[in-house]
């Protein structure tokens, strides 16, 4: 992934949060593959506490597993925050974990873009119906992409 900043990023504008080397970490797979489908198995596992009660409240409330996670499964990583100036890129796999938040400035924007390489034997967009997990339970969405371009 190329992640061009035309605009400076900083803490007020949102910068870039990545944590480095994630893509080779198994607990990134663990996520994805297993809480996802087995949130109660994931919950069980999770020592007592008021605490775990509360993701367990919030699990049957239908939301999502990053509202459940235990947040010291990552605590050995160091989070990277990436301060970048305007006309600058960065180069990373785009399976290393990022985020960026929202801008808080009053005044400045943001405006970024990011390009993939992509081999031409990926099917980058599918047709059929996806979902992702968002805070009010599962969402489903169709892919269909023919005569966009």
């Amino acid at each position: 992934m190329v992640w061009v900043v035309l605009t400076e990023s900083t803490k007020d504008t949102s910068w870039l949060s990545m944590l480095p080397k994630s893509h080779t970490d198994t607990r990134t797979s663990y996520l994805y593959n297993y809480i996802q489908d087995n949130k109660l198995i994931y919950l069980s596992l999770v020592p007592a506490s008021p605490r775990s009660l509360y993701r367990l409240a919030k699990l049957f409330l239908l939301l999502s597993t990053r509202e459940i996670i235990e947040e010291d499964l990552f605590g050995d990583l160091e989070v990277k925050d990436l301060e970048v100036k305007a006309g600058e890129c960065l180069i990373f796999s785009p399976l290393i974990m990022h985020t960026s938040f929202a801008n808080t400035s009053k005044d400045k924007s943001r405006f970024s873009f990011a390009m993939r390489y992509t081999a031409n034997h990926v099917k980058v967009a599918p047709y059929g119906k996806d979902n992702i997990s968002t805070i009010e339970g599962l969402l489903e969405f169709t892919l269909q992409f023919s005569g966009v371009w």
